[in-house]
């Protein structure tokens, strides 16, 4: 664009824009606007250019957007093609985003398959991937493509982001000594979990015993579960208490000669409880003394309770802290030996850990992330904004079904009963002798919610979690977990509980 250079002018090359005028807006050509911006620009002008880029949006080339554009701080842009597209795309105000660039949060209160009136509460199932993520990302999209494993120019940018990218990640968790073995960056959690469990198996060849707990991820039982049958080790389940804790005596009581690694998570993702002898290093330093690896889970607890101490391995997950799916990490202390222990073998990459070319804009994604819950104003302001956000809902339910005339226990809370002992942003709550999957069949439109953990593949069936803590029948297929977020508003809290509690009433009605 001779006027704008920032400013690139793509024609969608759809037949629709040829044969039928009524798609164009004033008779202009059917046009996609991108306003190409490098990593210096604002937050504002990459969100604007990529999200109008991804939604395919038609835009007109208006003297407001012809300001918003000369405001862009760097006019680099990168190669061009013409696509062809077999769909009309929606207009700008079907998307309806909002950008609070003082909290780094974007305001999605609709899209293009989620009505705008839905309430998001599932930050359990996965978060919004923040704007300074997604700035922070764009460069490794665009011109600094490069590998990181080439040594010319293009690969020095991204090699450089990809190491500046492990401090981040071990800064989050509070590590002095940082070592660039320290973090292998993953696909996912699942695969860090895997990988922690293969490594401490591996490394101590003569053990083959591993510790965990009944309400641990699929990722680690079922993992476990596998290896089991293929009589590569054995293993103990420690169970967890009515309340979901886990606690270190009972993990202690269950360590043996032959142990290996000792696995237990630090919040539950379902019912949010927290292992607090996990948090507070009391078991990594028991494990120490007996030489025995331990590793925790800690996708829910990162950025919502301070890091977990004296971990040997630590996994956490970009899209739980705002950065997108498909990227996560291994923690691995210094001084452990972990060279070419690896689940996928390849080019050597992650210190012959885990090959494969590094995914390197989804780890500059994770290490923004990281860095954002370091320079957070505090964790415990966090969890003072989310608690109470928290317990505002549960209070608003009994609230609203009592004063319909519903006892008090219709509703039962499941979790620990200190709030302090559970993750600040989660509620895990079940109905009397109704199902979740009632109450979502018609609010899922109005509250986005869970009955569940939503990583198990959409399967509905009763949560083992849920049975580990012997909650009663009339009440477990009913649950519901419902997870708030830094961005969501107490109205929000207060519409979620009504239209909640509406719905309970109205099958609790058809039951009795």
């Amino acid at each position: 664009h001779t006027e704008h250079p920032s400013r690139i002018i793509i024609t969608t090359m759809s037949s629709n824009s040829s044969s039928h005028p009524q798609h164009n807006n004033n008779n202009t050509s059917s046009t996609l606007l991108f306003t190409a911006v490098a990593a210096t620009a604002s937050t504002a002008a990459v969100l604007t250019a990529w999200l109008n880029y991804y939604r395919i949006r038609q835009l007109q080339t208006t003297t407001q957007n012809t300001k918003s554009s000369d405001d862009s701080e760097n006019t680099s842009t990168g190669p061009v093609r013409h696509r062809s597209y077999s769909w009309e795309p929606p207009s700008i105000e079907d998307y309806g985003a909002t950008l609070d660039v003082n909290n780094d949060v974007l305001l999605y209160r609709n899209s293009i398959t989620t009505p705008r009136c839905c309430i998001y509460l599932d930050h359990n199932a996965t978060t919004p991937v923040k704007p300074s993520v997604l700035q922070a990302m764009m460069p490794y999209l665009t011109t600094d493509y490069g590998n990181p494993s080439s040594s010319h120019a293009y690969g020095r940018a991204p090699k450089e982001a990809v190491a500046f990218a492990r401090r981040q990640v071990c800064d989050m968790l509070g590590v002095v000594d940082v070592d660039e073995d320290s973090i292998v960056f993953t696909g996912c959690g699942t695969e860090a979990n895997n990988l922690a469990i293969h490594m401490a198996l591996q490394l101590s060849p003569r053990k083959k015993h591993v510790v965990t707990s009944n309400i641990e991820h699929p990722a680690i039982l079922k993992y476990l579960e596998y290896l089991k049958s293929e009589k590569r080790c054995s293993y103990t389940m420690v169970e967890c208490d009515e309340e979901g804790l886990i606690h270190g005596d009972d993990v202690i009581k269950a360590m043996r000669r032959d142990t290996a690694l000792v696995s237990i998570m630090l919040a539950n993702n379902e019912s949010g409880a927290v292992c607090e002898d996990m948090a507070n290093g009391r078991i990594a330093r028991e494990c120490r003394t007996r030489g025995i690896l331990c590793h925790t889970d800690a996708a829910q607890a990162v950025g919502k309770i301070p890091p977990p101490r004296d971990m040997d391995f630590c996994t956490i997950v970009g899209h739980k802290f705002g950065a997108p799916k498909g990227i996560g990490a291994l923690y691995i202390r210094p001084g452990i030996d972990t060279a070419n222990v690896a689940l996928l073998y390849g080019g050597g990459q992650e210190g012959g850990r885990r090959g494969g070319t590094e995914n390197v804009p989804y780890i500059v994604a994770l290490g923004q992330a990281a860095a954002n819950v370091t320079k957070s104003t505090t964790i415990e302001q966090h969890a003072e904004h989310l608690s109470t956000l928290r317990d505002r809902l549960l209070a608003n339910l009994v609230n609203h079904l009592t004063t319909q005339g519903h006892s008090p226990d219709v509703i039962r809370v499941n979790g620990p009963k200190d709030p302090t002992k559970r993750l600040p942003n989660t509620l895990n709550v079940s109905f009397v002798n109704i199902k979740s999957a009632d109450i979502l069949a018609d609010i899922g439109n109005l509250v986005a919610i869970s009955a569940g953990s939503a990583c198990h593949a959409g399967v509905v069936s009763t949560s083992s979690v849920l049975q580990a803590m012997k909650v009663p029948l009339e009440y477990i297929q009913g649950t519901l977990r419902i997870s708030v977020g830094v961005q969501t508003t107490i109205s929000e809290v207060d519409e979620a509980a009504r239209i909640i509690a509406q719905k309970v009433h109205e099958l609790l009605l058809q039951v009795n």
